[in-house]
């Protein structure tokens, strides 16, 4: 009876330490796809972001040469819209670096301003030429920006 004790002892052993090696096995390929899956989804947002930066200062750009108000009333609307966006995909970043609290105090700067301009614009006054150098500080305020920071690339780790 004491060899069939010990047989069926080493054998439950056993059978729990595969279960648990099984288990931990399992355990890290998930954490390992959700890491990836945050790493993923962060680079989305950063490259969304970017994208939104871009139109930005585009449309900053065009303002400078906007002759009608419909085209700076669309032009404001747009560089609103962007704004938002451009905040919502940074907001899927990490948070905590002092580049990024610029960007988004920037983007909320320009957000403000166009919504001001439209508003303006939709009483039917006229927007001045003081405004629109506005527009071309804020420009030269983006340019700064995003020289301090260029965000780099999310790694992918090989899994």
């Amino acid at each position: 009876m004491k060899k069939r004790f010990k047989i069926r002892v080493i054998s439950f052993v056993t059978a729990v330490f595969s279960v648990m090696l099984i288990w931990g096995i399992a355990e890290t390929v998930t954490a390992r796809n959700y890491e990836t899956l945050v790493r993923i989804s962060r680079q989305r947002a950063l490259e969304q972001m970017c994208e939104y930066l871009d139109n930005i200062e585009t449309d900053l750009a065009k303002t400078q040469y906007a002759t009608g108000e419909k085209m700076l009333d669309a032009l404001s609307v747009r560089m609103l819209r962007e704004a938002s966006g451009a905040k919502t995909s940074l907001s899927a970043l990490e948070s905590g670096e002092i580049g990024l609290y610029n960007i988004y105090k920037f983007l909320s700067q320009v957000g403000e301003y166009t919504m001001t301009l439209n508003e303006k614009s939709a009483k039917g006054e006229k927007i001045s030429k003081e405004e629109t150098e506005n527009i071309s500080i804020q420009e030269e305020t983006k340019s700064i920006e995003t020289e301090v920071v260029t965000p780099e690339p999310i790694d992918a780790k090989a899994t």
